[in-house]
């Protein structure tokens, strides 16, 4: 009698630690979602799912609970550990809301206001003659230039560890601003990195500290934290890659140790219980605190702004929608909440290749087709492209810049599809899907273009994944003579960045220089006194002499950064 019972015990400890085991990685017998649906997510990340590739998890949250969630791919090529569902990632971006909700939390304790000046606590940052509160940081409409891009212009590498002290000293270093404060929106690390200092200076703790006593462990979030420190060990950690031809990786990990704009380490499951307290706040200041949270900012005109506290916040083919991605090393997130479905995907991924920003929608395209005002998209693959005269084709190619970065893309007919190759080394193709609609079928994120006569001027617009717009105009490229190129030459110097640039005359080419980069990279002439690579825009100025005396160096996210000629 009691061998049987023993063995009874044995057996159904073996059913639970079975049953246990495929619940950690699948959706568990009770809560298996409608085969169909599933098969057609697993279908989505299938090609990640292989022994040896890296990969990524994915988590479909519904009406309260996990209602699907998987692991794909591996966590560790070097140790053949595959990813499970409690894998944990460095979120990269998608950090900055649990530091916004940290800030929050901070004036719910009374203890700043986010209509306080940042000066009154970081009193190292210029004066700019006009006050740049929290509140601006936060919506990103402060105008501080970004830091990442000052950090690597200035030649530090941004894998290693970099001082607080450094980051902080080239921030007070800058002269100007983007724009002024509060006058428009553009995304940039710099306010949420300043969040981790005003949080030490304001509390004695780390952000790391401040957010595991007041967010993570109030939430259960037991595997969630800010890595400030790359010597701690991380449980169950994906190690990150970089994808490289013929399905070969590297290794593409960051000891750096600045957090605030990102370094949030987290798990699919810990997002679950983060997304949660959305519907049901247990930290403090009930729905009114979230309602807080999730308002879209405002500029100083009165517009609205799609970001709130660390999220972004539009609508989906219909829908209102809480975003928010990441992107750091090999390191990929997004997350999308459809509050009002009480419906979420989260994706996290360790190999730079995967486009978490598409998957996310592809798998809310599954699960809500009935509820969108839109068809749900199509990949590129199923794009349907029609056939148009070549005439009609040649009218639309030309050299264009994007009126908002000021980066060249050259447009060229080839074969019924119009070929892009951008100054930033990235080519793709355009398929005409109407006489003036084009879209992308090879590019890694999915794009439209329309075309329009305006002004007497073919204008293009493009729009990246229905979410992000930008207009081009046409415009005519200069091609200087090798004589006109050496009035350029010379040494540079910024004293902003405490660097000097060096531009060089060789091979009837200029290139440039930078003593902490041992490859020289020609500089591509656009317009007059303009030039670019790699995504950088020099335009050079010149005296009453007609003498270059400088220049202006532009990168999106950084404006303006003036060089002087030495």
């Amino acid at each position: 009698m009691k061998i049987k019972y023993y063995n009874f015990v044995i057996a159904l400890f073996v059913f639970i630690s079975i049953a246990l085991f495929y619940c950690g990685n699948h959706a568990c017998a009770n809560d298996v979602p409608d085969n169909e649906y599933i098969k057609k997510v697993d279908v989505l990340f299938q090609e990640w799912n292989k022994p040896d590739s890296p990969g990524c998890v994915v988590a479909i949250i519904k009406d309260g609970r996990i209602f699907y969630k998987h692991a794909y791919g591996m966590a560790d090529l070097e140790h053949n550990i595959p990813l499970t569902t409690t894998s944990v990632f460095d979120v990269g971006s998608m950090s900055k809301q649990f530091t916004a909700f940290a800030i929050a939390l901070l004036e719910q304790q009374g203890k700043l206001s986010v209509n306080d000046d940042i000066r009154k606590y970081i009193p190292e940052l210029p004066d700019y003659g006009k006050p740049i509160t929290i509140r601006q940081m936060i919506y990103h409409t402060s105008g501080l230039r970004d830091y990442d891009t000052l950090m690597r212009l200035a030649g530090y590498n941004m894998q290693n560890d970099t001082p607080d002290d450094d980051i902080l000293s080239i921030i007070a270093r800058q002269k100007k601003l983007n724009f002024m404060p509060g006058d428009e929106h553009l995304y940039s690390n710099t306010g949420y990195f300043l969040f981790s200092i005003l949080v030490k200076r304001l509390t004695d703790m780390s952000l790391r500290q401040f957010a595991d006593e007041n967010i993570f462990k109030p939430l259960g979030m037991k595997n969630t934290h800010y890595h400030d420190d790359h010597t701690v060990l991380v449980k169950e950690r994906a190690m990150a890659y970089d994808a490289l031809k013929d399905a070969k990786y590297r290794i593409e990990m960051s000891l750096l140790d600045d957090v605030g704009d990102g370094g949030v380490y987290t798990t699919v499951e810990d997002l679950y219980l983060w997304d949660q307290n959305f519907y049901n706040n247990k930290l403090a200041g009930g729905n009114e605190f979230i309602e807080r949270i999730v308002a879209r900012g405002i500029l100083a005109n009165g517009d609205k702004i799609d970001y709130a506290y660390g999220l972004g916040i539009m609508d989906y083919k219909g829908l209102h929608t809480q975003v928010h991605g990441g992107a750091w090393m090999g390191y990929r997130s997004f997350m999308v909440r459809f509050p009002e479905q009480k419906f979420s995907v989260a994706v996290l991924a360790n190999v730079d290749s995967v486009n978490t920003f598409g998957l996310v929608y592809q798998v809310a395209d599954i699960f809500l087709a009935d509820q969108f005002k839109e068809e749900p998209r199509k990949p590129a693959s199923k794009v349907k492209p029609v056939k148009i005269s070549q005439k009609l084709l040649q009218e639309k190619t030309g050299t264009y810049r994007n009126t908002t970065t000021g980066n060249f893309w050259q447009l060229e007919a080839k074969k019924g599809k119009l070929l892009v190759t951008t100054t930033t080394g990235v080519s793709f193709t355009f398929v005409p899907v109407s006489k003036t609609e084009f879209q992308s079928v090879n590019a890694h994120y999915r794009m439209k273009a329309s075309f329009e006569q305006k002004d007497n001027k073919n204008i293009m617009h493009v729009s990246l994944e229905d979410e992000v717009y930008y207009e081009f105009e046409p415009v005519v490229l200069v091609n200087p003579v090798p004589e006109e190129l050496t009035h350029y030459t010379g040494e540079y110097f910024s004293e902003e960045l405490q660097v000097k640039y060096t531009v060089l005359f060789k091979d009837n080419t200029l290139f440039l220089s930078v003593k902490y980069d041992p490859e020289q990279l020609p500089l591509q002439p656009t317009l007059q006194d303009e030039f670019t690579v790699s995504g950088l825009i020099f335009k050079f100025q010149r005296n009453n002499s007609n003498h270059i005396t400088g220049f202006s160096l532009d990168t999106g996210k950084v404006k303006e950064i003036v060089f002087k000629r030495l």
